[in-house]
């Protein structure tokens, strides 16, 4: 079962650093999000970008009611930084 997310903080590139509440940390590149999906395309504005928050009770990260990516994706394909499972 893949936890839900606990922090999201943008990184430089369009990445973003995902703390799960497992203590898992993954960083995880929103380039191909960007660069395939229309709807994706206006956080490619730093200042836009960099407003990512958890939403939904740790079940996404979201930018605003249109843009938002799953935990299970973030989990699949991002790399992870930390694992500290409890």
């Amino acid at each position: 079962m893949v936890p839900r997310i606990k922090r999201v903080i943008p990184l430089p590139d369009f990445h973003l650093e995902t703390e799960f509440l497992d203590g898992t940390i993954k960083e995880f590149d929103v380039h191909p999000y960007i660069q395939d999906f229309e709807m994706f395309r206006p956080i490619k504005n730093v200042t836009f970008f960099n407003t990512v928050r958890v939403i939904d009770s740790g079940f996404a990260v979201a930018w605003n009611e249109e843009i938002d990516i799953d935990r299970y994706d973030i989990w699949e394909l991002g790399k992870t930084l930390a694992s500290q499972r409890v």
